[in-house]
């Protein structure tokens, strides 16, 4: 016995509009095409909370992991690895100036390999 269960249908994903990488933060997807209702818990951006430098470090990296998914499926689109390129620029620039300031960002800084198992991180 041979049933048909269901059928999907996935259109494929355009690069087009990107919301900035806050907004992306915040929204759950860097795409705007993307960006649909969540019913269930309301629908509303939650905003996250933290000090600037650091959502802004955080956003960073989650534009770039939303961006290396697409590029994962879409290696020869130029304009998103161009957009990744600035955004992993953006991201280097913004790591240094908190690093210097704060001391390492995360258990892969270059800075201090093994402050992290004895002090505070600094957005404790």
């Amino acid at each position: 016995m041979s049933e048909t269960l269901t059928m999907v249908s996935i259109p494929y994903q355009e690069y087009a509009a990107l919301y900035s990488p806050m907004e992306g933060l915040t929204r759950g997807t860097l795409f705007q095409a993307l960006d649909k209702p969540l019913d269930a818990v309301g629908g509303a951006p939650r905003k996250p909370k933290g000090k600037k430098p650091w959502l802004d470090y955080l956003a960073l990296g989650f534009a770039l992991d939303d961006l290396r998914l697409f590029l994962d499926v879409n290696p020869e689109n130029c304009e998103a690895l161009a957009e990744y390129n600035d955004l992993l620029q953006k991201r280097k620039e913004l790591r240094a100036r908190l690093e210097e300031q704060e001391g390492m960002t995360d258990v892969f800084s270059e800075s201090d390999a093994w402050s992290w198992a004895v002090t505070p991180f600094p957005w404790m």
